[in-house]
């Protein structure tokens, strides 16, 4: 007879994930499953949307949205048992459709010229992002910020 214990779960969406956004994570069932004994619920502000997607062996794509950020448990369960590490906790961040609006654009973003510099700059600061000139890789940051990220193009 098939157990819970035997069941194996990863995946990035079981830890953390982004509001409005796809996030993932696979079940790994053997044959001796019944898939349809397997159950997902989560606990947090919002109820995510959930899909799943049963392949020929039967492991299970799990592709879930969260309307809004916060601190969620998500447990996954097979026959009415809790598998290993059930429930997750999963922090989902941001409110990606709302950020994106407050990104702000200036400077040659509606006319480049070929071969000379085009400078766009990009304020996050709304969003908490702060940008650099540097190749280095962009951080976030809280509490005001007075930076913009210059991007140059040719």
């Amino acid at each position: 007879m098939a157990e819970a214990r035997s069941i194996k779960v990863e995946g990035t969406g079981l830890r953390n994930g982004v509001a409005e956004g796809p996030n993932k994570f696979v079940i790994y069932a053997s044959e001796k499953h019944d898939v349809s004994k397997i159950q997902i619920g989560f606990d947090g502000p919002g109820q995510p949307e959930c899909r799943l997607n049963t392949k020929k062996d039967k492991s299970i794509d799990v592709t879930y949205t969260s309307p809004v950020a916060g601190e969620y448990k998500i447990h996954v369960r097979y026959d009415d048992k809790p598998i290993p590490g059930s429930p997750f906790k999963c922090k989902i961040i941001g409110d990606v459709k709302g950020a994106v609006d407050k990104v702000k654009a200036s400077g040659d973003t509606k006319e480049g010229k070929v071969n000379v510099n085009n400078t766009i700059l990009v304020d996050g600061r709304e969003v908490g992002i702060l940008g650099r000139s540097s190749p280095r890789p962009l951080r976030k940051y809280r509490g005001a910020l007075k930076a913009r990220l210059p991007i140059q193009t040719k």
